[in-house]
């Protein structure tokens, strides 16, 4: 057999071999569907009677002592809070940060721990907002939510507000 023959001939099982795994593809994906998407970050969450921040996405529109206003920096403050992990995940506009948190949606008490964040170098307003997050992110003990809008609070006084993105 000449080299050009079994060449063909090596071209043309592989081309079998191809057509036979992306049709073995095709019946496996119709076979196992993909699992359930994720909750929306609009859904929400109760526990017990109580509806909760819990696995929405919050946009920041005001924190405590920040003189700018958080929705004209780039990228916007914000974050989610799981109800599987119990972790909370976000972006100060210029720096991620993530937390364990403990919630009680009977009392409306939460405190964050473990807070973590990455400290890169920030635009001036940048970095006003990320010390302001990160400091009430810490300072907070209870949450008022009404629909769309969440309040943290500090021994009752206002220390940040969102609003569902």
């Amino acid at each position: 057999m000449s080299w050009r023959v079994s060449r063909a001939l090596a071209c043309a099982v592989a081309s079998c071999a191809l057509a036979l795994a992306a049709a073995g593809c095709v019946e496996n994906s119709a076979q196992y569907p993909p699992p359930e998407p994720a909750p929306y970050a609009h859904a929400a969450v109760r526990l017990g009677a109580r509806e909760t921040p819990l696995d929405r996405d919050w946009m920041i529109v005001w924190i405590s002592g920040y003189a700018g206003d958080p929705r004209s920096l780039i990228p916007l403050p914000g974050f989610i809070m799981t109800t599987a992990a119990s972790r909370v995940t976000g972006e100060t506009s210029c720096n991620r940060f993530t937390s364990a948190f403990r919630i009680d949606p009977s009392t409306a008490h939460l405190r964050f721990t473990g807070l973590r964040n990455s400290r890169r170098l920030c635009q001036r307003d940048n970095a006003a907002a990320d010390d302001a997050i990160i400091r009430e992110l810490l300072a907070t003990d209870s949450y008022v939510l009404e629909g769309p809008r969440l309040e943290f609070l500090s021994r009752g006084r206002p220390v940040m507000r969102m609003r569902q993105k």
